[in-house]
């Protein structure tokens, strides 16, 4: 689970250079629970995976293994950001990730893997990461954003509810291509791709925020980060499925029995909100490195 970040504060932009015209100094969005700011800026990624102390899902429960961050896994090119530094980051900071999950939870009453709060739990903990694997001139332009980011996803808020309106119209046509018109849909499809909108436009929000604070000259960042992001579906489902994978031998070998059709389910959930916020940060490395 991942926690939000600090309070709006009168008279700072969330995002430095932001050109939402709905953020204005001081007159924040509504109030938010209070929180304290995170002291645990990323210092290095020297500590390498910590065994034994995997987050669960929500349902499941704790298995073996790491946090589902494995560097390994990234393909983003070398540049400006390097996303297998980041990864290794988050990899080695399960307990941060716990801490975020845990904050977001006793904001959002959706216990689900991949309830809003735990995505933006996810996002915060990326963007947390991200001045490890950032060149040092742009590192210091995205301190602090991961206790700005809430801020941010409340001033955006119309962003993310349009871009999942514009998504259902995707999925209705998808659907109809796939049963033909006034037939039923499948629940658990048409609930995947619910999630994958959503997933989706969360991402938006969250590039959104890093390339406003990375300043004018990064202008055009998240919408070349989206486009990445949606040529490189097919390799993004690969790794929803491997994660997906690990915690379900994760968790078997934990509680010795098969998993259920719900810890499945869930599993799938909480794969997915790992998956695109690994995407996250490997788009935002392709688009700073193409810029």
């Amino acid at each position: 689970h991942i926690a939000r970040g600090t309070p709006f504060r009168p008279g700072r932009l969330p995002c430095s250079g932001s050109t939402n015209p709905r953020i204005v100094v001081g007159n924040p969005p509504p109030p938010l629970a209070e929180r304290k700011r995170s002291p645990h800026a990323p210092q290095s990624v020297s500590e390498g995976p910590v065994k034994g102390d995997s987050p669960s899902p929500r349902g499941l429960s704790p298995g073996g293994g790491t946090v589902p961050y494995p560097a390994g896994m990234s393909r983003a090119p070398a540049g400006p950001l390097d996303a297998a530094a980041v990864l290794a980051w988050m990899q080695a900071h399960p307990g941060r990730l716990r801490e975020l999950l845990a904050e977001e939870d006793a904001l959002d009453a959706d216990t689900q893997a991949a309830a809003d709060s735990a995505v933006r739990a996810h996002l915060r903990f990326a963007a947390e990461a991200l001045p490890v694997g950032l060149r040092p001139d742009l590192a210091a332009r995205v301190e602090g954003m991961a206790d700005d980011l809430d801020a941010w996803f409340e001033a955006d808020r119309e962003v993310l509810e349009r871009e999942v309106e514009l998504g259902r119209g995707a999925i209705a046509l998808e659907e109809h291509l796939l049963y033909g018109a006034g037939a039923d849909t499948e629940p658990v499809i048409h609930a995947a791709l619910e999630r994958r909108v959503r997933l989706g436009a969360w991402n938006r929000l969250f590039l959104r925020c890093l390339e406003s604070r990375l300043g004018p000259g990064h202008d055009g960042l998240a919408e070349a980060a989206l486009q990445w992001s949606k040529d490189n579906e097919r390799d993004l489902a690969a790794v929803i499925l491997q994660v997906h994978h690990r915690q379900i031998t994760a968790l078997e070998a934990a509680t010795g029995h098969p998993a259920t059709a719900d810890e499945r389910d869930q599993s799938s959930q909480a794969a997915a909100v790992t998956g695109y916020a690994r995407r996250a940060v490997e788009a935002a490395a392709h688009a700073l490195r193409d810029a």
